[in-house]
């Protein structure tokens, strides 16, 4: 990621890069919770960044695309303040609108609206953004 990338990273976990992340057993681990909403949102400002405003052709497809990602990182907050069904609700719903993206992402790529390295890159977010969130739905608890 670019320098910029890297310092949100630092910014939001103290850590140089995700891999370098305490385990789940040290005192300072963020809860998986927000390890969620922070990759979510940095997945949805690279997203935001790298789709051009008007996507020829496929312009629908592009704010669907935008809203999607948004909607991943959206859903994850108000989970993350919900309670009980309603937080599951939340992140069912991110789950959800993080395929949606993939699938968007996919589509862009092979019309030619994004290139492949940048299309690449936000699959690779977007995947790390959908395991962590399935994770959160197989064990709210956490």
């Amino acid at each position: 990621g670019t320098s910029r990338q890297r310092g949100l990273e630092v910014a939001w976990t103290g850590h140089r890069t995700w891999g370098e992340m305490p385990g789940p057993n040290h005192l300072q681990a963020p809860s998986s919770r927000l390890v969620a909403l922070r990759l979510a949102q940095d997945a949805a400002v690279r997203l935001l960044r790298a789709l051009p405003r008007s996507v020829r052709g496929c312009g629908d497809l592009g704010d669907q695309a935008r809203r999607a990602a948004v909607a991943v990182a959206l859903n994850l907050a108000e989970g993350h303040a919900a309670r009980g069904g309603n937080r599951l609700q939340h992140w069912r719903v991110a789950h959800g609108s993080c395929q949606e993206v993939k699938c968007a992402l996919s589509l862009l790529e092979a019309v030619g609206a994004l290139p492949e390295d940048a299309a690449q890159e936000l699959l690779e977010a977007f995947d790390r953004v959908g395991r962590v969130t399935w994770g959160l739905l197989r064990r709210p608890g956490r």
